[in-house]
């Protein structure tokens, strides 16, 4: 795959293309992408995702709205990689752009930008700033000289429906099982290890503290997990994460602390990448320092149990 940060500069080949923020890329995304591959290779097009930086919720929300993304722009790159589409046409997202009508979104950027003979829309997408009706979208790209096509939703065998909005939802009930399971993966965090309070190595059981790289990456419930944790690439080693404000300490902010099982190296200032597998429990306010020790000792064990490789 090559990836296009400046639209100026796609090689001109005709394209199949289809057009959305990817934000997760998890297996509804997997699937309209499976399809863009094949739809383009049986006629003999280049197939070209159409992506967006920063996120269109980012740059058109509004005074305290706060926008979680599922994953970064490296991270969606990474994931959009094995999907085995040609090209990744990244295009800045600003609010002069939003202002585009469909039809000047397509024939000034698909058209004019990308040759685009054949697009492959997404069962709920809806672009340009004129409210133009989905429905209408395959009449609006024949008259631009694009075939149109609409993929279904994507559905989980439990006809679960997959969407970015699901995940989040997910995330934000602490249930990091069910968003893995629409992701197709375990939903994964990186950031920078800092200096803490050193409160964890006084009860016996050394944490890191991880600030996330992009701060409007979403963050998971508050709470107890048992994650996988790597450093700068190194091989995964189980670890208890605690997400919250630690009230048996008397904390107010909000913070990731990982207590890495069978490990002793200097992390200060390092990268590390959390995969979050399991929720142990809720944060609550133990009695005194001796009680939550205990129950971090227990943490441990469920951890183990949780992250134990299938025999």
């Amino acid at each position: 795959m090559q990836t296009i940060n400046d639209i100026s500069r796609y090689p001109g080949l005709p394209s199949a293309v289809c057009v959305g923020v990817f934000d997760g890329v998890h297996l509804g995304h997997r699937s309209l992408i499976s399809r863009l591959v094949a739809d383009a290779k049986a006629r003999g097009l280049a197939s070209v995702v159409v992506t967006f930086d920063p996120h269109p919720r980012i740059v058109l929300s509004k005074g305290n709205d706060r926008v979680g993304i599922l994953t970064t722009p490296s991270e969606r790159e990474q994931e959009l990689a094995q999907t085995g589409v040609d090209f990744l046409v990244v295009i800045p997202f600003t609010r002069e752009f939003s202002d585009l009508t469909a039809r000047q979104f397509l024939a000034e950027v698909l058209v004019a930008k990308l040759n685009a003979r054949y697009m492959l829309l997404g069962y709920n997408h809806h672009f340009g700033s004129d409210d133009v009706p989905p429905s209408d979208y395959p009449a609006l790209a024949k008259s631009l000289g694009i075939e149109a096509a609409k993929a279904e939703a994507f559905l989980l065998p439990n006809n679960v429906k997959v969407s970015s909005t699901e995940i989040r939802n997910a995330l934000a009930a602490g249930d990091v099982a069910a968003a893995a399971d629409l992701l197709g993966r375990n939903y994964s965090l990186e950031g920078e290890v800092v200096h803490g309070d050193a409160v964890g190595r006084k009860l016996g059981f050394r944490t890191a503290n991880i600030v996330p790289a992009n701060q409007n990456k979403l963050i998971p419930a508050d709470g107890v997990y048992a994650c996988r944790v790597s450093f700068q690439g190194s091989e995964p080693h189980v670890a208890v994460v605690n997400v919250g404000t630690r009230p048996t300490l008397g904390g107010d902010d909000r913070r990731i602390e990982a207590h890495v099982l069978d490990f002793d190296g200097d992390l200060y200032g390092g990268r590390a990448t959390l995969l979050f597998v399991a929720r142990i429990r809720e944060e609550r306010k133990f009695a005194n320092l001796d009680e939550l020790s205990r129950q971090i000792a227990s943490d441990i064990e469920t951890a183990k149990a949780d992250l134990k490789p299938p025999r």
